[in-house]
């Protein structure tokens, strides 16, 4: 008889990085609530959504970190980065400087305000419009090979390769949990759940335990009670 394997469960926060307007916003609602808006507006501070991924014999809680692009809010920054494990940086194919941008702008950012554990993958976005590229494939995959990091290209407009690139991201985490550092390393939460149990049960066997000395007690005292 075999003998089931334990399910685990964790939660990962990631984030999703990358100048205005490559559809860092898109991205994330393709892939969490699987929508398109083309209508989308530029995030103002940070937006935010959550999904659950199931990866062999894990269940992730992921919550998801849409960024802004736009210069002025990147002293927020350390805030967005705190506690997070991956990152996806977004580029637009049909934006040369959104790519340039990687190296001058936003691994720079990731080095100063993220642990050097934290896993990344280079995302070329608006694959749909390829047409209209303005940046080189082979650049992309030769920037994100000297970062070490996976190269994906993904339309939010078709979903194109975008459930891929997210479930890239948490198979890189979590097949490297034990690389981060113990403050950021996230936890089994099932095992914590199963510890909390056998606590509250202990607790209860503790109690029962007390009431029953109790019982005994009062009942020896009442006998000795009756027979004077």
């Amino acid at each position: 008889m075999s003998i089931q394997q334990q399910e685990n469960t964790y939660q990962f926060k990631i984030l999703l990085i990358g100048d205005s307007g490559v559809g860092k916003t898109c991205l994330m609602t393709r892939y969490a609530d699987d929508r398109f808006n083309i209508d989308m507006k530029s995030t103002i501070g940070v937006e935010y959504s959550k999904k659950i991924v199931k990866v062999d014999n894990s269940t992730i809680n992921l919550q998801i970190w849409d960024t802004a692009g736009q210069e002025r809010f990147r002293a927020m920054a350390p805030h967005y980065y705190k506690g997070a494990l991956g990152i996806l940086i977004v580029t637009d194919v049909t934006k040369r400087e959104s790519l340039e941008n990687v190296e001058k702008v936003w691994l720079k950012e990731i080095n100063n305000n993220a642990s050097k554990q934290i896993k990344k993958i280079l995302i070329g976005n608006k694959s749909d419009l390829n047409d209209q590229r303005a940046q080189s494939q082979n650049e992309a995959i030769e920037i994100a090979k000297q970062n070490d990091m996976a190269y994906l290209e993904t339309s939010a407009l078709d979903s194109s390769n975008v459930n891929e690139a997210f479930q890239l991201l948490v198979k890189e985490i979590l097949s490297n949990i034990d690389d981060f550092p113990e403050e950021l390393r996230p936890r089994n939460l099932t095992i914590r759940r199963e510890q909390s149990f056998i606590k509250q049960i202990n607790i209860q066997v503790d109690n029962n335990t007390q009431k029953k000395s109790l019982q005994t007690q009062n009942q020896v005292q009442n006998k000795k009670q009756g027979c004077c």
